[in-house]
């Protein structure tokens, strides 16, 4: 009995990972009341299929997150690389440049198969002033493998991205 309940337990939960891949975290928060690009990343693929929706699922988690503490976010119209986008965020601008990739998309049908939704997505923060880096993380999620249906890999982008950018203005 208390091995189905942890069974149980961990299957019906999202796990999460967040790690810092390159040793550059800033010791200064961001400003509240400077204002963001956010980058489109190439839709994210897994083997020979692209999942046309990815990109635009990822701004939208990403834009909400810093809309909701900086006055002003833009969201790319176009994917563009690193040299375009940071140039299209000084010209607009903006203090900081949120640059999304993602690195890993599966979406799978969990309830027949136990075969759990996966993404990874990495997020660098630039300042537009000088270019530098300000931040990078790389999000890991999959989801449980106890479902009735309806999880989707862009489900879970909203909380460790919440945590995230929290975090970068110094927010517990």
């Amino acid at each position: 009995a208390c091995l189905a309940g942890a069974v149980a337990t961990l299957g019906c939960s999202h796990s999460y990972q967040l790690s810092h891949p390159v040793a550059v975290r800033a010791t200064a928060q961001l400003e509240r009341s400077a204002s963001a690009y956010v980058a489109r990343p190439q839709n994210g693929t897994y083997g020979t299929r692209t999942y046309p929706q990815s990109a635009e699922q990822t701004v939208a988690v990403l834009a909400g997150a810093f809309g909701k503490r900086l006055p002003r976010v833009v969201i790319a119209d176009s994917v563009e690389p690193y040299e375009v986008a940071l140039t299209t965020a000084r010209t607009g601008g903006h203090r900081y440049l949120v640059f999304p990739e993602i690195k890993h998309w599966e979406d799978r049908a969990t309830e027949w198969s136990g075969r759990p939704d996966r993404m990874r997505v990495r997020l660098t923060i630039f300042d537009t002033e000088t270019g530098t880096m300000i931040d990078s993380v790389e999000i890991q999620g999959q989801s449980r493998w106890a479902t009735f249906g309806g999880d989707h890999p862009q489900e879970l982008l909203p909380k460790p991205v919440e945590e995230y950018v929290a975090s970068l203005f110094g927010e517990p």
